[in-house]
């Protein structure tokens, strides 16, 4: 098998292009801190990070994690980093495509408040907010405030997060969410209300890399409209 990098200088922190394993049935182990630029991408074998990989993301891109094919795996801590540009403060959907991470991550790379344990937990509204289709009432109803700063980030679920002083970096350490990502999306028939403000669940793109909404081999929807919505300033339901 191969383990295909740049040379790396030890006791060092390392910062690399692409990083490609192909060692079928054996394992490989990071034993420096490793940045990685564009991609990781392992053929075969299991990567053991041992919590030294970060996968940066900069104003020039964002580096991702491959396809992980039958054979291959990435055991281990990983670091993903989210780059958010200057002059682009105000509310985003964000999520984290890791588990065992708190709000407290995110809290370390901006500013929150409104809730226990934020930067500013006077403030009225929380900055930080999941959200919950079985609330009756109007699509704004179903907002949800954190209870505490040490909430975990759940896998697999979008948060709506207000944030300010760009340019910044977020990241979030844990475990990679890989494989097979199943969400737990309701829907609740409020009679009182119409269609339109049912049915809407909050999500987030589970995985380090960019996602195919049309790989139909990939994706199973089952009562799902086929489309995607992400929020906006004059239309939160706006298709993107």
């Amino acid at each position: 098998g191969n383990f295909y990098m740049d040379q790396t200088t030890p006791g060092t922190t390392n910062v690399l292009s692409q990083l490609s394993l192909d060692r079928s049935g054996s394992t490989a182990t990071l034993g420096n801190v490793l940045k990685i630029i564009n991609a990781v991408s392992i053929t075969s074998g299991t990567l053991i990070t041992a919590t030294n990989l970060t996968l940066m993301s900069t104003a020039s891109g964002t580096a991702r994690v491959d396809q992980l094919v039958s054979g291959a795996d990435i055991t281990g801590n990983v670091t993903v980093q989210r780059y958010v540009s200057a002059g682009l403060s105000g509310w985003y959907l964000i999520g984290a495509p890791v588990s065992g991470a708190t709000l407290q991550q995110w809290t370390d790379n901006f500013v929150t408040g409104g809730f226990p344990g934020s930067t500013d937990p006077t403030v009225t509204g929380a900055s930080i907010l999941t959200y919950d289709e079985t609330v009756l009432g109007i699509y704004d109803n179903g907002y949800v405030n954190p209870t505490n700063i040490t909430d975990p980030i759940v896998a697999d679920k979008g948060y709506w997060a207000y944030i300010m002083s760009a340019p910044l970096t977020i990241d979030v350490t844990g475990s990679l969410l890989k494989n097979t990502q199943t969400f737990p999306i309701t829907y609740t028939n409020d009679v009182t209300q119409p269609a339109s403000e049912n049915g809407w669940n909050l999500i987030s793109n589970p995985y380090a890399s960019t996602i195919d909404w049309d790989y139909s081999a990939g994706w199973i929807k089952t009562n799902v409209n086929d489309a995607v919505y992400g929020y906006s300033a004059t239309d939160r339901k706006s298709v993107v």
